[in-house]
């Protein structure tokens, strides 16, 4: 069976490919984990938790919601920005 998250020459796909353009209403900023360093990393094999050495946590959790599997980041976006209300 063919890993279809990966291209022909075996490189990941970005996450645009992976859904054909469409975000499925969910979508998640990676620019603020850039330069952090890991303290320490755990995994329960239901959520891996990183600890940043500035003290920052973010946990990657496997989750169930209607028979479907989903991974759930948290924080999903960079913790310094403020939702404008």
């Amino acid at each position: 069976m063919e890993d279809t998250a990966h291209t022909t020459d075996n490189q990941p796909l970005k996450a645009k490919e992976q859904t054909n353009g469409q975000d499925n209403g969910c979508s998640v900023d990676w620019s603020w984990l850039a330069g952090r360093k890991i303290a320490t990393a755990h995994n329960d094999l239901r959520t891996l938790t990183i600890q940043f050495e500035d003290g920052q946590t973010f946990k990657i959790q496997a989750i169930s919601y209607k028979g479907d599997s989903f991974l759930s980041f948290t924080p999903y976006k960079d913790p310094a920005i403020r939702d404008e209300k």
